[in-house]
């Protein structure tokens, strides 16, 4: 993708398009994809339970909270507090071929 620090946020679990992750599901085509659908993973029923998909208000969101503590929530996320930030990883996303 060649984002650098913005690209790093999801590669660690996610993997990259040339590499496959199998903890957590593949970012190509994420934009417009249902929450909690990608096939081959588990999605705990807070995650997978809100029947929307993904667009960039969504993914703003979900990249600015801090899901560390979510008990029942198996995807982690540290936050990205700079919007700027998360607007260069929806772009990286939305890039994405599928």
């Amino acid at each position: 993708m060649g984002g650098g620090a913005a690209e790093q946020h999801g590669v660690d679990c996610h993997g990259s398009p040339d590499e496959a992750s199998r903890l957590a599901p593949p970012l190509a085509g994420v934009i417009a994809r249902r929450a909690g659908s990608a096939a081959g993973f588990v999605f705990s029923r807070s995650f997978a339970g809100p029947e929307h998909a993904w667009r960039c208000e969504s993914l703003d969101a979900w990249l600015a909270s801090v899901t560390i503590a979510a008990p029942d929530l198996a995807a982690r996320n540290s936050g990205v507090a700079d919007p700027f930030e998360r607007q260069m990883v929806r772009a990286l996303l939305a890039a994405i071929p599928r």
